[in-house]
């Protein structure tokens, strides 16, 4: 076997909707390096089997103007440098359980925007609710200024002045947020 070739910055992201498409990528040489794999391909079981093209592209940081730049090139895997490159982003990969860390981030940015949708959800459905709780408030606080007593010890009047106090919160809330 020959000698792999030094790859740094070996990441793995998911792509699609799946959650089982990935792009691995590395730079060598001055270079960026790509590769990708869909769900019929497990990456970790398909053990270092080449995926069929490794897409060649200028580093991130390099724009069109600059000399450096070229456009993406499209290496067979067949060939001693594409098998070589394919072996070592591969093997870096596994090594350092990048396939298994983009699944776990992508679950993880999964659940924190399904969070945000619900919390997004319960804060309108709360502004929806807000004036007509407004409402039967004001109401309850107007009748229970007419028929309850301070000097009457059955009488909820310090909940009568807490919902006072609710009231006016909410009027400055309504107030602001149209």
């Amino acid at each position: 076997m020959s000698k792999l070739p030094y790859v740094d910055n070996v990441a793995v992201s998911i792509y699609g909707a799946s959650g089982c498409e990935y792009s691995l990528s590395c730079e060598h040489d001055g270079a960026r390096y790509h590769v990708w794999l869909d769900d019929k391909c497990n990456p970790v079981a398909a053990g270092v089997e080449p995926v069929p093209f490794l897409y060649k592209n200028p580093l991130h940081a390099v724009g069109r103007e600059d000399e450096n730049w070229f456009p993406t090139r499209r290496l067979g895997v067949h060939t001693a440098f594409g098998k070589s490159m394919w072996e070592a982003m591969f093997g870096a990969a596994c090594i350092n359980n990048l396939f298994n860390k983009a699944h776990e981030a992508e679950i993880a940015a999964r659940e924190r925007v399904a969070r945000a949708e619900t919390d997004l959800r319960r804060l309108s459905a709360k502004q929806k609710a807000g004036p007509a709780l407004y409402d039967a408030l004001k109401k309850l606080t107007d009748w229970a200024r007419d028929f309850t007593s301070p000097r009457d010890p059955n009488s909820p009047h310090e909940i009568l002045i807490e919902a006072t106090a609710a009231l006016e919160q909410a009027k400055a809330f309504l107030a602001a947020s149209h």
